[in-house]
């Protein structure tokens, strides 16, 4: 199970119950980050797995195929608590969804963690799909032509390239004070993105779950 379609559930709201249902309809585990639990009950499921440590929901309501982890260390999110599970359990990427909602610091945390977890995270998005990315990486993501394309570093980038967008670019330093790429353009089926250090946030417009598939 180690390189299934592994889903982390987390608990925001703006994700619409069809595409939560979509998502995890096509997963081979779905883990529910502690309130993450009723976004998938909301959406006709049950999730394999829940961690957290409960404060949204009483395990009394936790269903009888769905394996509860209970932890109750405050000192870590439930977004962080998940990550640490699906590597513990032995993953080595992860699919995170109901990132988005009505606190922004949540989300910022959510992007957060997945830079600081040694997993490969993206994070499915009402919109699109989001890739956390650190350096050193080569790699290529499909696209359908015309969607919108960003790139923005999380840290520093070192030597970025990338093409199959309307503005590529090349060799180029990205960072929070200076160049970043938002609101780009696929031209591409593919967009190919190299850097050789930091770390980036990667969004592609999508209208449909897309599993990622990495291509070197």
């Amino acid at each position: 199970m180690a390189n299934s379609k592994i889903l982390g559930v987390l608990g925001g709201s703006h994700m619409s119950a069809s595409k939560v249902a979509a998502w995890v309809e096509s997963a081979d585990v779905v883990i529910a980050a502690d309130g993450g639990m009723l976004r998938v009950l909301e959406s006709g499921f049950v999730p394999d797995i829940v961690v957290g440590d409960f404060d949204s929901f009483s395990l009394d309501m936790v269903d009888p195929k769905t394996i509860a982890i209970v932890d109750q260390s405050q000192e870590d999110t439930d977004c962080a608590k998940l990550l640490t599970y699906c590597k513990y359990r032995g993953h080595s990427e992860v699919t995170l969804i109901c990132a988005e909602g009505d606190l922004s610091d949540h989300f910022l945390d959510t992007v957060h963690c997945s830079v600081r977890t040694d997993l490969t995270v993206s994070i499915g998005l009402e919109r699109g799909q989001a890739h956390i990315l650190k350096g050193p990486f080569t790699g290529s993501f499909a696209a359908n032509p015309g969607a919108r394309v960003s790139f923005l570093p999380l840290e520093t980038i070192n030597h970025a390239t990338m093409s199959g967008v309307q503005w590529g670019f090349s060799d180029r330093i990205l960072s929070v004070r200076g160049f970043t790429s938002i609101s780009n353009q696929a031209t591409e089926s593919e967009v190919k993105l190299s850097f050789e250090s930091g770390a980036g946030y990667l969004f592609i417009e999508s209208s449909e779950p897309v599993w990622p598939t990495l291509r070197d």
